[in-house]
């Protein structure tokens, strides 16, 4: 399993807890990479969750791996894209589209929870009934101040 405890010294990173089944009338996941594993982890303990799912899934540089185990577990909608950007607007649509008693869930790399948590709080859905939890890379995108250029920062991963 690709669950990571950050060391304590790392202040700026949040805290991730697991992803727990929760009422609702819909579900929508979004994850990356090893991300995945937390949906395949979630729907082994509740069958039923996956036929009133969407998941949005982008394998990276997983390849099939978790692919061909999420197409086994009875998901609703099942959506595989090469990127976030290739993504964004099907998460924003439905988003929009949604009504009350939606849960959304979001596992992967902390860039991945960043964005579909920016994205859902643009939509309306307040932070704290999102659920994410951190699987797989720990690197983390940095900017910086005076080049104002983007680098990707590798911890020991």
């Amino acid at each position: 399993m690709s669950n990571f405890s950050f060391p304590e010294a790392i202040k700026s990173r949040p805290t991730y807890a697991r992803l727990e089944a929760r009422a609702g009338k819909s579900y929508l996941f979004v994850a990356d990479a090893e991300g995945a594993e937390a949906i395949i982890d979630l729907a082994s303990n509740d069958k039923s969750l996956m036929s009133k799912s969407h998941v949005i899934y982008i394998p990276k540089n997983t390849g099939k791996k978790y692919t061909s185990q999420l197409e086994k577990i009875n998901i609703n909608q099942l959506y595989i894209g090469p990127s976030y950007a290739a993504a964004q607007s099907r998460l924003k649509r439905t988003l929009e589209s949604s009504h009350m008693g939606l849960q959304l869930y979001l596992s992967g790399t902390e860039g991945l929870i960043g964005q579909a948590q920016r994205d859902a709080m643009v939509a309306g859905i307040p932070h704290t009934a999102i659920q994410s939890e951190h699987r797989g890379s720990i690197g983390r995108r940095m900017q910086c101040v005076h080049s104002v250029s983007y680098t990707h920062l590798r911890a020991h991963e």
